[in-house]
């Protein structure tokens, strides 16, 4: 690992566990400076030891909490340069006619209105720098849709539009933005996909023969793009919208 980000001062929303955990680590041992961002205060706290930054408990479903991250930020360390906006919840499985009105709205309030408070939040200072590379976790959920989590696919959908849309109307500015889809990523978000198929290698089981690579993902693998998607190596990428899904999309 080397010193992609070093001295750069990075946000990661849904830094507690999963992805947003491995980004953190990574982050950090990239040289960045860590806000870890998480609606489990505790969780948070734990990140940001680990890795010698600073937790910012954050509920990315409301902008208020999302402006006093951006703030406390600036506060410590009186820049912003990367925002991972990453935080997300799965929702329930079901399709169109059987899924609940509070579970749609949950889902998109969380997974795309939740990302647009972070974006927004942090466009604002890397406006006034006219610098900043912003990311946002997408999924292959919002690139091809299946039978089931309508809410979940739509937003992540509407994550990568928001994302395009941002590169367009910022990156004569110098601020890029890029999406990141994951496939089968082994996170904590599959608990209770895992539970209703019988655990979690029977899941696997059933979604691998659709994965070229034949594997689930793991979060450090996803880590990885997005450090190379936050640094200066990746300074012509923007508007992308990035498979990290071993094949899956082409099958």
């Amino acid at each position: 690992m080397g010193n992609e980000l070093q001295g750069k001062v990075c946000i990661v929303t849904g830094a507690g566990s999963g992805i947003g955990a491995a980004g953190a680590r990574r982050f950090a041992a990239a040289g960045g400076r860590v806000v870890a961002a998480d609606v489990a205060e505790d969780a948070a706290k734990a990140i940001a030891a680990e890795v010698g930054g600073l937790a910012a408990p954050t509920d990315v479903a409301d902008e208020e909490s999302v402006a006093r991250l951006v703030a406390i930020t600036l506060e410590q360390y009186g820049r912003l340069d990367v925002l991972w906006a990453n935080a997300g919840i799965a929702g329930n499985r079901a399709p169109c006619a059987d899924h609940a009105t509070q579970d749609w709205e949950r889902v998109l309030h969380v997974n795309l209105t939740g990302v647009f408070f972070s974006l927004r939040a942090a466009l604002r200072p890397m406006i006034e720098a006219k610098s900043g590379a912003l990311l946002a976790t997408a999924s292959v959920a919002g690139l091809q849709p299946s039978g089931g989590s309508p809410a979940y696919h739509v937003a992540k959908a509407g994550v990568v539009m928001l994302v395009q849309h941002v590169a367009n109307a910022y990156g004569s500015l110098g601020i890029r933005a890029n999406a990141i889809c994951p496939g089968l990523t082994d996170t904590p978000i599959l608990d209770p996909f895992a539970q209703a198929a019988g655990g979690r290698e029977v899941l696997f089981d059933y979604l691998r023969p659709r994965i070229p690579l034949r594997r689930a993902a793991l979060p450090e693998e996803i880590a990885e793009v997005a450090t190379f998607l936050a640094s200066d190596a990746a300074s012509y990428l923007n508007g992308a919208a990035v498979p990290v899904d071993g094949g899956f999309l082409v099958t």
